[in-house]
């Protein structure tokens, strides 16, 4: 799921969104390293988490509070 906020904020359609990471969707290691540690962080621990974050717009820089939620499947 991407919040459709995502979109108004950054320009890029949600579709394109899912399936790839920041780094495929052109953002720069500075802002794609603090996400993808969140996220090796929710797989390990199996427990969601809030993280916060500086991201850029197409207005500028934006202050985005994130809640990172672990899916599972029917097998865990």
């Amino acid at each position: 799921y991407v919040n459709p906020r995502v979109e108004l904020e950054t320009g890029i359609p949600v579709p394109e969104w899912i399936g790839k990471t920041l780094l495929e969707l052109g953002y720069a290691e500075a802002i794609t390293n603090p996400w993808h540690e969140a996220l090796q962080k929710v797989f390990a621990t199996k427990q969601e988490l809030i993280c916060d974050s500086e991201f850029p717009s197409i207005t500028g820089i934006k202050y985005w509070s994130s809640r990172l939620v672990p899916e599972f499947a029917e097998d865990g």
